[in-house]
């Protein structure tokens, strides 16, 4: 081959390389990072506003130590009562009557205006039972009686036991399985015997063979929270509360 060839393709390939870089894609080529769609090591799985969480850390209302309670003024709670119980039977259809301007805020008072009728109740479920007492060393503890509907095939009465701790907060005192579930009222008296009750609290569901139901809670033993309902519509009272609406028809 002689020089003038040499020369004319060595011209021609420098040519098509100046051609070829002038004609290159310029858009960069950014590289996939295959961990951007991934949640970082240290993130938490479900963040405080995610419902799902929220409902899974959701607990039954949270022990407080008892605190003296406030004077009250049993004439005006028990004028409030047999308001409320004459106010419940014009509101449910009730021919329910206090018979006088005061009346006891007893559940037992309640059940016999009731029951000529609907008769007897044919299913009474307790929801919770609170008992507060102070040992004779000062501690103040909490005996709490629940319902655990959470099985699948029983209802089952579990007890907790737990001390008030002085910075706050609180600790389960230890019981064992046989003690802890279903236990017995004789078992459940013993832990009362550790101190002085200083407050007791049931809230109990009552139900009727019209389909009556009744919602209340007792503390020291007087109704502090009624509800009943019956053919579609309900009345509520809170004999101790002041306010304007403590007994009304919903």
């Amino acid at each position: 081959m002689n020089r003038n060839v040499v020369l004319i393709l060595a011209t021609a390939f420098f040519a098509f390389a100046v051609w070829k870089s002038c004609h290159r894609d310029n858009t960069p080529v950014i590289p996939t990072d295959s961990t951007e769609s991934e949640e970082p090591a240290n993130s938490p799985v479900h963040s405080a506003s995610d419902p799902a969480a929220a409902s899974s850390e959701a607990t039954t209302d949270v022990p407080t130590p008892p605190v003296p309670s406030a004077p009250i003024d049993m004439a005006a709670v028990r004028t409030r009562f047999a308001a409320g119980i004459n106010m419940a039977g014009s509101c449910l259809g009730l021919s329910m009557t206090s018979g006088g301007d005061q009346a006891e805020p007893l559940l037992d008072n309640w059940m016999s205006l009731v029951k000529p009728e609907l008769g007897e109740p044919v299913l009474q479920s307790e929801d919770k039972n609170i008992t507060d007492i102070t040992t004779p060393s000062g501690e103040q503890r909490q005996i709490r009686v629940e319902m655990d509907y959470t099985g699948e095939d029983r209802i089952v009465r579990r007890v907790k036991y737990m001390r008030f701790l002085p910075g706050g907060g609180t600790e389960t005192i230890p019981l064992t399985g046989e003690q802890a579930e279903e236990p017995s009222e004789t078992f459940l008296a013993s832990l009362e015997a550790d101190g002085q009750v200083v407050k007791r609290e049931k809230s109990q569901r009552i139900y009727f063979s019209g389909g009556e139901e009744i919602v209340v809670t007792e503390k020291d033993g007087r109704i502090a929270d009624i509800e009943m309902t019956r053919n579609g519509r309900s009345f509520r009272c809170r004999p101790e509360d002041s306010g304007v609406d403590a007994c009304h028809c919903l």
